[in-house]
């Protein structure tokens, strides 16, 4: 027989962290914009942050869920070793946003409730002790791409839940109502943790993930290629962090809002407000001097999360 994991007090720790972290629609909430799931972009979350309208206004764009659906959810999450865990609809309802007496908000507009993704990482790291490991089950770094590449610098440490794709799956199956039987995936650890940033020079690609979840994501320009400006690839770290500065070379004066070193203080990460474009191959003929151009919205948006330490891994 399975071992059924319950979680009585989850819907409480649950309602209680949703009240103290966002409080109620009403109130113009605050969340963190790295906590927005995929289904709704960080731009929105930091709209949400800064809102003062209704609660309609702050969560425009946030995953809804139909009455409907959230009567028929029913969620077996196979944990393995013959143990499970059930999300019906009582905690499928902490897992959306509250109105002010605590109760799920409808959203008027749309008559449909509100995903909380904060919520919804809060279980899944609840979950994640039952099928973490501390063995390591390989040795490389899975890009966001899907590819597999070995970088000197970093080794897996262990297994545990794949946030990002368990993030994605729960709240299509909340949205939708799904009602079946699903196993927890999992992925490797490494030793630079679960927050960094991915640049795919490659795609043209850079990715902000915090605590295995992706927060951020934008098309960027990278060293020119054809004239001997490559971006360098392999694991750096954000070293440094400046506000409206002038990035001084041989040949040129480039003023940035935010300037974000991780090789010396001669290449880094920074808004490029002279760029009308980003991504695809204009970095091959039209690429920068050796940093990674990131839109200037975007930069807004990555300087606040990053810290001095962070890990850049960049990777053609």
């Amino acid at each position: 027989m399975k071992k059924k994991i319950t979680m009585l007090r989850f819907a409480a720790r649950t309602a209680t962290l949703t009240t103290m972290l966002v409080g109620s629609l009403a109130a113009a909430p605050e969340i963190p914009a790295v906590y927005a799931a995929s289904s709704a972009s960080t731009a929105q979350a930091s709209a949400a942050q800064t809102a003062h309208g209704t609660g309609q206004d702050a969560w425009a764009g946030f995953p809804r869920v139909s009455p409907a659906a959230l009567e028929s959810v029913h969620l077996t999450y196979d944990l393995g070793g013959g143990r499970t865990y059930v999300l019906d609809k009582t905690d499928a309802s902490a897992l959306l946003m509250t109105a002010a007496d605590g109760t799920p908000y409808l959203d008027p507009g749309t008559d449909a409730y509100i995903v909380n993704p904060f919520a919804v990482q809060t279980l899944l790291r609840n979950l994640n002790p039952y099928v973490a490991s501390a063995t390591p089950n390989g040795n490389a770094f899975l890009t966001t791409s899907g590819r597999l590449l070995t970088f000197d610098k970093i080794k897996t440490t262990g297994r545990e839940v794949n946030y990002q794709a368990e993030s994605d799956y729960l709240v299509a199956a909340l949205c939708s109502g799904a009602t079946a039987a699903h196993p927890l995936t999992t992925r490797d650890t490494y030793n630079i943790g679960d927050t960094y940033v991915e640049i795919d020079m490659a795609n043209q690609m850079l990715y902000y993930y915090q605590d295995g979840i992706c927060a951020l994501s934008t098309q960027i320009v990278t060293g020119n290629t054809s004239n001997g400006h490559a971006t360098p690839q392999g694991v750096f770290k954000v070293l440094n962090k400046v506000r409206d500065t002038n990035l001084i070379g041989k040949d040129y004066v480039s003023h940035v809002d935010y300037w974000v070193p991780i090789i010396g203080n001669s290449i880094g990460i920074h808004d490029a407000t002279w760029r009308s474009r980003f991504g695809g191959d204009i970095f091959e003929t039209g690429g920068s001097h050796g940093c990674i151009n990131v839109p200037l919205a975007k930069m807004k948006i990555l300087y606040p999360l990053l810290t001095v330490g962070t890990p850049v891994v960049a990777f053609y």
